[in-house]
């Protein structure tokens, strides 16, 4: 016969061949010639396929042949009423079935339910595969398992019922792997009843396997069984224990009956007696049947069973003493005394009052807050926690994994951290609040040794469930006392002790058991670790107390939740902390004042009252100049970063515009007051994050020789005109004039920031701690931290700081300067000015050099550059008035920046002075004008040119452009034939001698002005006075 897999694509390119022909036929190509119609079609000869294998029979013949989904197994019928099944990939026959004349045949593959990850490739799957054959003369329906597998089914159908498979699918898909899995969407054999109904066939895949694995599957379902009852039930009852018994009775493996048992243990309604009567019965059954089974097999139910008997009874004398203990249990809600706390902990006075005022404000935040924010534990989930047996079983290991039972438990080392602590809360949550003193230690170790725990995991489990509930006293610090001294003798790790307290973020309760096991330890020196303890409550506090007004976020609670004595003093040093507290201060926009008052009404404001705490223990740490260095750079990087990523904010840039961060940065660094301290900082400053944009404007400007556009600047700086100007302004009036003045007066005070001794300690602790015992592995549990670890090369800010060389003060007056200039051509819009070309070479090559380097750099250039200096002041006056509304005053601080900078240019002030006494007269500041003018010292140069303002003024009248209440209009030719040819001519030559307007004013202001000229004008200069003369008498002439 021939191979089945070359017919097909035989087949497949006759029937490729015949329908390019038809579609050409239709729809001729593009690229067929004219002729193609005319061209005979050519027919392609038939292709001999050569048998490769088969029976060699001549008298046999096959009548029908189908292949399986997965294209593997053939099934061919033959006249002699055989049905052979071929192996197509080896090529052999594997199997014959006789006696089915007249058969219909058909393939079925099952795939394995399974509950695994249905991620899982379809190559790991597993399937089964079927033949259905179908006997017409017997009237009978048979499946088999294919290759070797037994008839798993049979039954009678109708005489003329068809069975029809269903072989053929979408071309391409039975043979892609990908889309094989669609197959069982569909029926691949169906059987049609002579009236017309269709059934399909459901076959379970179990039944391909051997004998053994159906019993595996007989007992899944039995187990099911058991599950449905248990579900169904609500109550333990006589009928509920009768049906578990016949449906147990019904099980073939042994394992099976562990399964049973999980089902029982897990069922919380079902009394503890009825746990332990099915133990019972299943060891004595086990027993029994012992000679039936795998001896290994009758072991491990034994040991489980018996694991289980054993944890049954610790559970049940747990329960007892829960009970027992209900009635003397009792929470202290109020704080206890300072002397109780002084005596019961052996404390000095200056420990008490650092030590208790820290339990005071814990107790505060908790009465005032209990209904805003903290959510303590309920009483009743805390001391009678519903515990059931199957969640307390399944927290240890079973022996029928570790095949043998231990006299010791043995806790799950995967067990999760919030089921080790609802265990913990379990086991001796009625001790915590434990209100009897008497026979207490007793009574303890007794029910210390009846748990059969290992010492490590009861120290381990009892504090790890006391640590992650709120502080919760009992009514005498006493009681503790006993409790956690019995806990502290029995315990062999040191090093597992200080882990714990290491790493918990529940620092008040782990500083009150420090205390108390400082009490019992003469050989660990537990001071350090108290005092770490004591620094993380109260920054703990400290860090909750900065918040908007009332508010509670539930981001602070996350975050506190990674403070713990090994992430804040162990794993990092003190700029790691003073990073969390400041990036606090800066989303919340606490004042830079509060930060440096010492003295506060504690009622009043709860940050400076914690602020105040911290500065006790944390002295140097929380020093004012470091916080608000910290804080100045914080928001320059959040400004900065903004900038560059503007669509990932952070919790910093939420509600916040960059400038915002930019002007919030200057404010904490104008608050320094250490001179040194304040002039490193701008230099870091400068240097990091400021310099670069201003490089970048700077050249942006020279290249395109006017001001950028809006669209320019965002693209090039991230900054919208808008913004850059307020950027340019207060970099000049905040940061440039408190660094110059840094720079100049400075009293030469070196400061020395210390380190507390809670981070200088590290490093004695890594070589004590090799001398301590291995840690448990269950400390696992509290390494859920995401704080990342720093890099011990990296500098802190502090160190940066005190590295920067000392600044240049000439050179950071330069940069001044270049700033200003481009803030006046951004903010007034001057198109016509570079600003490098007022300066000249060696000003340029200055520019943008280290602030501490010292390069030649001097204001006294040469005269082209001064005048223009001298055109760009008086510019920029001019554009000043034109954009000014000359309904409102005129500023005169606007002046005075202008003027000062002209005079650190070498811009003769004379020379500006007179330009905008001018422009106050042009444009009707008169009043303003004649303040100025007793600042002139040479007046008759002034003189000269307000008699230019005056002429312009008077020729505005003259020309009729007079307003309402000047009744002249009639006179103006009358006028014009009075004045002087001379007058003349010099009036109407006036209008090309001033680059601004004059606005309309008054006679009696022109009369005044011409008054107070004719006063400066020197005598000997004839002409200039005899206008001014000439001038003062037409006024009088006019106002006639």
């Amino acid at each position: 016969m021939p191979h089945f897999t070359e017919v097909v694509s035989a087949l497949a390119d006759k029937v490729k061949n015949s329908v390019v022909s038809a579609v050409s036929r239709f729809f001729p190509l593009k690229q067929a010639s004219p002729s193609a119609e005319t061209r005979k079609v050519k027919i392609e000869p038939e292709t001999k396929l050569e048998g490769r294998f088969g029976i060699r029979d001549l008298r046999r013949h096959g009548e029908k042949i189908i292949i399986s989904p997965g294209l593997h197994i053939a099934a061919v019928c033959d006249s002699f009423g055989r049905i052979i099944i071929y192996d197509v990939h080896r090529s052999i026959a594997i199997r014959m079935f006789k006696g089915y004349r007249e058969a219909e045949i058909g393939f079925i593959q099952i795939e394995e339910s399974t509950t695994r990850d249905t991620s899982m490739s379809l190559l790991s799957r597993k399937s089964a595969l079927f033949l259905v054959i179908h006997a017409p003369k017997r009237q009978l329906v048979e499946i088999w398992g294919c290759q070797q597998g037994a008839r798993v089914a049979a039954f009678n159908v109708s005489k003329n019922s068809r069975l029809i498979y269903l072989e053929h699918y979408t071309l391409g898909w039975a043979s892609s792997g990908s889309n094989s899995s669609k197959l069982s969407q569909y029926k691949q054999c169906i059987l049609l009843e002579e009236n017309g109904e269709i059934k399909t066939f459901q076959i379970p895949f179990h039944l391909i396997l051997s004998d053994r694995n159906n019993q595996r599957a007989h007992d899944l379902t039995v187990v099911r069984q058991v599950r449905r009852l248990l579900k169904e039930s609500t109550d333990d009852n006589d009928s509920l224990k009768n049906d578990i018994h016949q449906q147990r009775k019904r099980l073939i493996s042994l394992d099976s009956q562990s399964e049973i048992l999980d089902l029982l243990f897990h069922t919380d309604y079902l009394n503890l007696n009825t746990i332990r009567m099915f133990i019972d019965e299943i060891l004595i059954d086990s027993e029994k049947t012992s000679h039936h089974h795998n001896p290994q097999e009758c072991i491990h139910l034994q040991d489980f069973c018996n694991n289980a008997l054993n944890l049954l009874n610790i559970y049940t004398v747990i329960e007892q003493y829960r009970t027992d203990h209900l009635p003397l249990l009792c929470k202290n809600e109020d704080l206890f005394s300072k002397e109780e706390f002084q005596n019961e902990l052996n404390l000095t006075d200056d420990e008490t009052k650092l030590y208790y005022q820290l339990f005071e404000q814990f107790y505060h935040n908790r009465n005032d807050n209990i209904k805003k924010k903290v959510h303590f534990i309920d009483d009743n989930n805390l001391l009678i926690s519903n515990f059931t047996f199957g969640q307390f079983q399944s927290m240890f290991i079973s022996s029928r994994h570790i095949h043998s039972i231990d006299n010791q438990l043995e806790i799950k080392s995967t067990i999760n951290s919030e089921d080790f602590s609802n265990l913990g809360l379990y086991l001796f949550s009625s001790w915590f609040w434990y209100n009897n003193i008497d026979n207490i230690e007793e009574n303890f170790h007794s029910y210390l040794r009846l748990m059969h725990l290992k010492n490590d995991d009861l120290v381990l489990i009892c504090l790890h469930s006391l640590l992650s509930i709120p502080l919760t006293l009992p009514k005498s610090i006493e009681i503790w006392k006993k409790i956690f001294s019995i806990i502290y003798s029995i315990n062999n790790n040191k090093k597992l002790l200080l882990t714990i307290i290491e790493k918990t973020t529940n620092g008040l309760t782990a500083l009150l058991l420090t205390l108390i096991f400082r009490l019992y330890d003469n050989e660990i020196n537990l001071s350090l670790l108290i005092r770490r303890l004591s620094a993380l409550v109260a920054v703990q506090n400290l860090y909750s107390s900065i918040k908007y007004n009332d508010e509670h976020n539930k981001l602070i609670d996350i975050k506190l939740n990674e403070f713990t004595v090994e992430s804040i003093f162990i794993k990092h040093r003190y700029d790691y902390l003073l990073e969390l507290i400041t990036r606090r201060i800066v989303e919340v926009t606490i004042e830079p004042s509060w930060l440096t008052i010492a003295s506060v009404d504690l009622k009043e404001n709860a940050f400076q009252n914690n602020l105040s705490i911290c500065r006790q223990i944390l002295p140097h740490t929380f020093e004012p100049t470091v916080l608000l260095i910290y804080s100045s750079w914080i928001c320059m990087t959040s400004w900065h970063k903004q900038l560059i990523s503007p669509t990932n904010p952070t919790s910093l840039t939420t509600n916040r515009t960059p400038i915002d961060l930019f002007n919030l940065s200057l404010l904490f660094y104008n608050h320094i007051q250490i001179g040194i301290i304040k002039q490193n900082l701008g230099t870091l400053l400068w240097h990091t994050y400021i310099r670069s944009r201003i490089v970048t404007l700077t050249q942006l400007i020279e290249k395109i020789g006017k001001i950028p556009k809006d669209r320019l600047c965002y693209k090039e700086l991230h900054l919208n005109e808008k913004d850059l100007i307020i950027f340019l302004e207060q970099l000049s009036k905040n940061f440039f004039n408190t660094f110059i003045d840094s720079i100049y007066n400075q009293l030469n005070e070196i400061p020395i920031f210390n380190i507390d001794d809670v981070w200088q300690s590290n490093i004695t602790d890594v070589v004590s701690s090799d001398q301590l015992e291995p840690v448990s592995p269950f400390i696992n549990l509290y390494s859920g931290s995401s704080i990342s670890e720093q890099s011990e090369q990296q500098n802190s800010l502090l160190e940066l700081v005190m590295e920067q060389k000392p600044a240049n003060g000439h050179l950071v007056l330069h940069h001044d300067k270049l700033i200003l200039i481009l803030y006046y051509l951004m903010y007034y819009h001057i198109k016509s000015f570079r600003p490098f070309s007022l300066f000249d070479s060696k000003g340029i090559n200055a520019f943008f050099t280290d602030l501490y380097s010292h390069p030649l750099v001097t204001d006294d250039v040469d005269s082209t550059i001064s005048n223009k200096r001298q055109l760009f002041f008086a510019h920029l006056l001019n554009t000043i008035f034109e954009q000014h509304d000359n309904t409102k005053s005129f500023d005169e601080k606007i002046f005075e920046h202008i003027l000062r900078l002209s005079t650190d240019m070498l811009v003769d002030h004379e020379y500006i002075r007179r330009h905008y006494i001018s422009l106050l007269y042009a444009y009707n500041y008169d009043y303003l004008a004649i303040n100025e003018e007793n600042r002139i010292y040479d007046r008759q140069a002034l003189a000269f040119q307000l008699l230019t303002i005056a002429g312009l003024r008077l020729n505005y009248i003259i020309d009729g452009n007079v307003d309402s209440t000047t009744k002249m209009s009639l006179k103006s030719l009358e006028v014009r034939t009075k004045i002087s040819s001379t007058l003349k001519t010099w009036l109407g030559s006036l209008i090309t001698l001033v680059d601004y307007k004059v606005q309309p004013c008054s006679l009696d202001a022109i009369q005044t002005m011409l008054t107070r000229i004719a006063c400066y004008l020197p005598q000997t200069n004839l002409s200039q006075s005899n206008l001014a003369q000439e001038m003062i008498e037409l006024v009088q002439h006019l106002k006639r």
